[in-house]
């Protein structure tokens, strides 16, 4: 993961940008439009005076005309913060490369997308022991301790992910873009904490990586599987029935998550290790409602 991104492939990136909803805070003005007044030079419509407003935006023709005292609005031009959720829980360090090396290159592609637009970037790791967020600004020279600090994330122990998404819902002053990146291999449903974002007024992308081992287990006869993350042990006899099962079971999980993200409007993506980066990013991405 160093460098996790290659030059050719950033240029790329920049041709792209992230996109969230009209209804977004910010800590600065940026490029994003909100339907709040602001000082913009896009005006979209008037209402009737209210003491307090300040003078310089009263339509005066409108007062001439017909005696009535009303206010230019404009659109208010505000960054966005992208949250950027990296599962570092045990699972995701199956594979080569492991899930959470795909994660976090996923993770640092939307972030240079975002940083290249001048928006606000947070890295959150999902662990079991909670670990500070790391804030990038909107400038370029921000990316390089973010990419380390992306490349720093080792995945060990436990993590209850609704729990920790519902957390920060609670605790954020400015929702913007969430992004999740997780294998959702987890005992808890992260329905819980999906919600308590929409709530707060998030918008949500939902990223589900598996290995393909995960997806297609390569087993026969007689297996020991341990738990990665419990340490729990199972012995089985494994045949095709036992495998279509699993993948039944699988499948079902996943297009449960992609019906709840559905009906509330939030993008969900399955993908595998497997997948190429730039596939995932212009391919994947693309097609949804958050790329452009």
């Amino acid at each position: 993961m160093n460098p996790i991104l290659d030059e050719t492939f950033l240029k790329k990136l920049e041709t792209l940008s992230l996109l969230a909803g009209t209804g977004l805070r910010g800590e600065r003005i940026g490029r994003h439009r909100s339907y709040r007044r602001g000082n913009s030079l896009e005006f979209y419509d008037r209402r009737e005076y209210h003491q307090g407003d300040d003078f310089r935006y009263i339509d005066w023709s409108i007062y001439t005309r017909l005696k009535r005292t009303v206010v230019k609005m404009f659109h208010a031009e505000e960054e966005m913060t992208v949250h950027l959720f990296i599962d570092t829980s045990a699972s995701m360090g199956y594979g080569t490369p492991s899930k959470l090396q795909c994660a976090g290159r996923i993770a640092a592609a939307l972030a240079y997308i975002a940083v290249s637009k001048q928006d606000r970037v947070k890295i959150i790791p999902v662990t079991e022991i909670p670990h500070a967020a790391k804030t990038a600004g909107p400038a370029k020279g921000s990316v390089g301790p973010l990419f380390s600090f992306i490349g720093s994330l080792q995945s060990a122990g436990s993590t209850d992910l609704a729990a920790s998404l519902q957390l920060y819902a609670q605790s954020e002053r400015y929702p913007g873009l969430a992004i999740v990146l997780s294998d959702l291999l987890s005992p808890a449903a992260v329905q819980e904490g999906l919600s308590a974002l929409l709530f707060r007024g998030f918008e949500i992308l939902l990223i589900q990586i598996l290995h393909p081992d995960e997806m297609r287990p390569p087993l026969t006869g007689s297996s020991r599987l341990v738990d990665m993350e419990s340490g729990e042990q199972l012995s089985l006899e494994i045949d095709q029935g036992e495998i279509a099962e699993y993948r039944r079971i699988l499948d079902s999980y996943s297009d449960e998550i992609g019906t709840y993200c559905i009906e509330r409007g939030i993008e969900f993506i399955r993908t595998s290790t497997e997948v190429a980066m730039e596939d995932i990013i212009f391919e994947y991405l693309k097609r949804g409602i958050h790329l452009k």
